[in-house]
């Protein structure tokens, strides 16, 4: 038998599984602060719970298309990851950060838009710096 735990959150933050999905981010490079993404829909199509959309453009200086709007309903999402996995970039322009503070008593706070994505895209880079080092062995590397 083991001892029950209890942590007084949010004073107490619970140790997460390395490999924690929570919610959803997209990157930029950080040398040159563009965005990742290149619009070739990969995500959208392989959601099982079709909740990602996106509305795309060709940009001068952007590789591929320009996601100018993009949006993830999580009310459904199952956070499978599948999303994540299937992203072709290099450097996963689509992530799953480790925030898992997602509560809201309406259904239009639970869709992440463009921005919100790439905010928590940010903050979850910050926190990761073995992701930073990842990145830059690649691009030696290439």
């Amino acid at each position: 038998m083991r001892r029950s735990v209890t942590l007084q959150y949010p004073d107490e933050l619970p140790t997460l599984a390395p490999r924690y999905r929570g919610l959803h981010g997209l990157t930029v490079d950080p040398e040159t602060g563009i965005e990742n993404c290149i619009g070739c829909q990969a995500c959208a199509r392989i959601c099982p719970d079709k909740l990602i959309s996106m509305d795309l453009e060709k940009r001068e200086g952007h590789p591929g298309r320009y996601p100018t709007k993009f949006y993830i309903d999580l009310n459904p999402c199952c956070f499978c990851g599948l999303c994540v996995e299937v992203c072709p970039t290099p450097m996963k322009a689509l992530i799953m950060t480790a925030n898992f503070h997602m509560v809201s008593g309406e259904h239009k706070d639970l869709v992440l838009t463009k921005g919100k994505l790439l905010e928590n895209g940010r903050m979850e880079l910050a926190k990761s710096r073995v992701y930073q080092t990842e990145v830059n062995a690649e691009k030696k590397a290439a």
